[in-house]
């Protein structure tokens, strides 16, 4: 897996949805150094899912958005669309509802495979598998089982893996545990863990629940806080420093 062992810094980045004036975002620093788990934190409404969104360079008609985001060597002005669809490639996404991402009637290397497919595919054979045999034996994940085979933490290292198939910085996971019992909830975070600290990946997670975010979370702790006009600020604290 190919990944650059460097920074993700956001300078200055303020955000508005459409039809309103007021700043939901505004002027919003972050910095997360790479081989760690980073979190974010916040009430329900405080604004998790729309940072996740920005993050991701997924910015809706109408919605105003501004600062600087660096990416290893590169940098991207948010506010520039094509900026922003670059900005994308360097920063990989799993969703909540992982079944989505995958399709359960092929096997995991199957999976794995059509992960690096383009947008636009063409009548081809399938692309080799970076390697990530020692992760799936770790977990005792077998390449050739049917996904619908597998269980919901095993599922869910399979989608993470089918991410990280293409070259990226920046892994976004949202609720990445929310859906699984504790042992399969522990087992996810052991594997997001081992692979930020042994491919040097920036893995930034959305989580609500407070035991795995402390035992897990070793770069920075990000707080989502609202203030009295409505503005959202970032409260981080940084861990195992």
């Amino acid at each position: 897996m190919a990944v650059h062992n460097n920074s993700f810094v956001i300078h200055d980045l303020s955000f508005t949805f459409a039809g309103n004036s007021h700043y939901f975002f505004q002027g919003v620093g972050l910095s997360l150094r790479p081989g760690h788990i980073h979190g974010i934190v916040g009430k329900n409404g405080s604004g998790k899912s729309t940072l996740f969104r920005i993050l991701q360079g997924k910015i809706e008609s109408g919605e105003q958005v501004t600062g600087l985001f660096n990416i290893a060597t590169n940098t991207f002005n948010v506010r520039d669309a094509c900026a922003r669809r670059v900005m994308a490639t360097h920063i990989k996404a799993v969703v909540q509802d992982v079944d989505a991402m995958l399709a359960t009637q092929f096997t995991v290397f199957e999976n794995l495979q059509c992960a690096q497919l383009p947008e636009y595919p063409q009548l081809k054979k399938l692309p080799l598998v970076h390697d990530v045999s020692v992760v799936l034996k770790r977990f005792s994940i077998d390449p050739d089982a049917y996904v619908s085979q597998l269980s919901g933490g095993q599922r869910q290292i399979v989608a993470i893996l089918m991410m990280l198939q293409r070259s990226t910085n920046v892994l976004l996971l949202d609720e990445p545990t929310a859906a699984l019992d504790e042992a399969n909830a522990r087992i996810v975070m052991q594997c997001i863990q081992e692979l930020a600290h042994t491919h040097q990946l920036i893995i930034l997670v959305v989580s609500h629940d407070k035991e795995l975010v402390d035992t897990f979370v070793s770069g920075t702790l990000v707080e989502i806080q609202q203030q009295k006009n409505g503005t959202r600020v970032l409260v981080t604290k940084e861990r195992g420093v």
